[in-house]
């Protein structure tokens, strides 16, 4: 019997309002440059780029993922984010060589079709034993989608499931009803390869001051049906008329900035299924640019955007209401899980989220659903995705806001595809 039984504070939680000081604990922060007026751009104390990591990393695990079904198990960077940690079902142990022949032979000819400037010294390679194919907890990752109606019925309410690259497993979140869980989670799955983690409440999704045009990413926004969220990426569409973004539950309607006209919703992607939880937002007088606010008056241009994450990235959650109780810093963290499926309070099921979990730290709290998420590349930021949905939150915690350790964002690609526009970009 190889499952676990874990228990953390992981919840996903809609708009709230804002009230509450409480101090950052354990998450890296980024700051950026004073913005005497708009645009432009500044040096910035943001982490660095993945680059050429990130092409590396997506075309093995494209290949592997092909090629090597029955014998890989995922990948991850490593925790200085300079190299790649393959993980290989049949590996003897710890190496930097593949002793599973076919996962070895798959790397070095995709290193060595990479063009130079996106090429990995093969000695950044390294291989880890595994047990489980990154195939199988995709099998059963669908297993668990198939039945949340059977499981539901037995008082089984999973909230959150995907695969553990880093733990070799495949995790099941679930909301009370723990001692039933186990046995009949296996009985759908027909093995018990998997790890049971309690949740303390159920999953729903997440929730800068006083902008102007052309509207950024990271301000404040009144929503329409009361309370905050925050504006994500900009926006523009194929005729070249531009937009702002915010996640889908924010709701339909008119949004406002203290008062101001912001802008109506133009179309919304959210839906019990969907690949993320997403919104286009007409801004008024129809106007935004590529740039985020990294701080109250500090901000960097959005030059590039992320083909694909990985695990192990390192990532930075620009909600409004996070940073606003936090002196205006940005946390960061590295992404712990991808292509995770998620259930909110309402039932719905929202596929292929990025996960950071980082307990102890503040990365994310209620109101900062839609903020936009990135890293740092050269002299702009780079853009990886939307936050949806927080948790791992403080049980007990102070008066709202309530720190939140954990934070599941939609990629940016997606959000671009969902939504049918491009994000604005500086480069």
């Amino acid at each position: 019997m190889v499952f676990e039984f874990r228990m953390i504070l992981l919840a996903f939680v809609l708009v709230a309002s804002v009230g509450g000081v409480a101090i950052v604990g354990g998450a890296t922060t980024v700051g950026g440059a004073v913005a005497a007026s708009k645009p432009g751009t500044s040096p910035s104390t943001l982490p660095s780029n993945n680059s050429p990591l990130d092409a590396a990393a997506s075309a093995l695990d494209d290949n592997l993922s092909h090629s090597a079904t029955t014998d890989y198990a995922g990948l991850n960077v490593s925790a200085n984010e300079n190299g790649i940690v393959i993980h290989v079902v049949g590996q003897t142990s710890t190496s930097p060589q593949s002793t599973v022949p076919s996962v070895g032979n798959i790397v070095q000819s995709t290193l060595a079709s990479l063009p130079a400037i996106e090429r990995v010294p093969a000695s950044n390679i390294s291989y880890v034993p595994a047990t489980i194919s990154m195939a199988t907890m995709l099998s059963e990752q669908q297993s668990v989608t198939n039945n949340i109606s059977v499981l539901d019925t037995k008082g089984v309410d999973v909230t959150m499931w995907g695969p553990d690259v880093l733990n070799d497993t495949l995790d099941v979140h679930v909301y009370k009803s723990v001692s039933e869980a186990t046995s009949d989670i296996a009985a759908v799955l027909g093995s018990e390869n998997f790890t049971l983690i309690q949740d303390s409440q159920p999953m729903q999704p997440a929730n800068k001051t006083t902008d102007n045009t052309p509207w950024w990413g990271g301000d404040l926004l009144n929503v329409p049906g009361g309370g905050t969220c925050t504006s994500g990426f900009s926006m523009v569409n194929s005729s070249g008329a531009t937009y702002n973004s915010t996640a889908g539950h924010c709701g339909y309607g008119t949004y406002t900035q203290n008062g101001q006209g912001y802008g109506v919703s133009v179309s919304i992607y959210y839906c019990n299924g969907c690949n993320g939880d997403t919104q286009l937002v007409s801004t008024y007088p129809n106007t935004s640019a590529p740039y985020v606010f990294t701080g109250l008056w500090a901000y960097e241009a959005v030059g590039t955007q992320t083909g694909t994450l990985q695990i192990g990235f390192n990532s930075c959650f620009d909600g409004y209401v996070t940073t606003s109780h936090n002196n205006w810093q940005v946390p960061c963290a590295p992404i712990t899980g991808i292509n995770q499926n998620i259930q909110y309070q309402n039932g719905w099921i929202i596929h292929k989220l990025a996960v950071t979990n980082k307990d102890g730290s503040w990365l994310a709290a209620l109101g900062d659903s839609g903020g936009p998420v990135y890293n740092y590349n050269a002299s702009s930021l780079n853009a990886q995705g939307m936050i949806d949905a927080v948790g791992n939150c403080a049980p007990d915690g102070p008066p709202p806001p309530v720190p939140c350790a954990a934070v599941a964002f939609m990629p940016i690609y997606a959000v671009e595809f969902a939504l049918g526009v491009n994000i604005q970009l500086t480069g």
